[in-house]
């Protein structure tokens, strides 16, 4: 009895190592985790994602279809090695959310498509690249998400531009590190472009620069507690897309 317990609670401990540590890393050939860390050289890094818009030619987030079985939100933090064709070789999680949305931040990635290194920060190696993808629940109307894939960025999507009313004067101020970045001594700006609806709501978080350390999660979280006044284009209130900077910095 003793033997058959001993060897049930091994065979769980290996189902859920293979849960939480399956979709951790991804290799184009067959390698160990260490092989795939090693492959990553902090000195190629994309710091800072300065380069995020010319490194990646398209790219889908893949949405969420059950958020009752995650219960959780967050960004999932993943460096991918893009090789000299412009290949992902291999791609590996930095910062974990939850079992499910590591899986699908990393499917993501991989269905992505980059552009050689030549052509994006003019080396002549492979170089890593820092994703930094947010996952969180919001009720959108997917009519008005419709309505704002039909506009590019450089059309204008409204005649006012829309205008926090509640919270905003706070939620800089609020933001905070998370993880290691107190021993680190990490600073830096990061950019959350996000959809506000024609009710004033945010959500719909993109990030399009970040470096990691918790720091778009807080960013995120200080929007999300924010209220808008819509945007409106001949009058009628319309959905719009608004890029935020962010600076996290230590004060002496």
């Amino acid at each position: 009895m003793k033997k058959t317990l001993q060897f049930a609670i091994i065979v769980v401990a290996l189902i859920i190592g293979c849960v939480v540590t399956g979709p951790l890393y991804y290799s184009a050939n067959k390698l160990s985790i260490d092989a795939v860390e090693s492959m990553f050289d902090v000195e190629l890094a994309v710091n800072e994602m300065k380069y995020f818009d010319a490194c990646i030619i398209d790219m889908d987030i893949l949405p969420v279809k059950n958020w009752s079985e995650v219960k959780k939100e967050g960004v999932v933090g993943i460096s991918a090695l893009i090789d000299m064709e412009g290949q992902l070789e291999a791609a590996m999680v930095t910062q974990s959310v939850h079992p499910i949305l590591d899986e699908i931040a990393m499917q993501s990635v991989r269905q992505a498509t980059f552009r050689s290194p030549d052509c994006t920060i003019n080396v002549d190696t492979n170089y890593v690249m820092q994703l930094m993808i947010p996952y969180y629940e919001d009720d959108f109307d997917l009519s008005e998400l419709s309505i704002l894939y039909d506009y590019a960025y450089d059309e204008e999507m409204y005649d006012v531009a829309p205008e926090p009313v509640v919270g905003w004067e706070d939620a800089p101020l609020k933001v905070e590190y998370t993880g290691y970045s107190s021993m680190t001594r990490v600073e830096g700006g990061i950019k959350i472009t996000f959809y506000i609806d024609s009710k004033g709501q945010p959500g719909q978080f993109y990030i399009s620069k970040g470096f990691g350390y918790g720091a778009e999660d807080q960013a995120i979280k200080a929007i999300r507690k924010t209220k808008w006044k819509p945007a409106t284009r001949e009058g009628k209130p319309v959905p719009c897309i608004v890029s935020i900077p962010f600076g996290f910095y230590y004060w002496y």
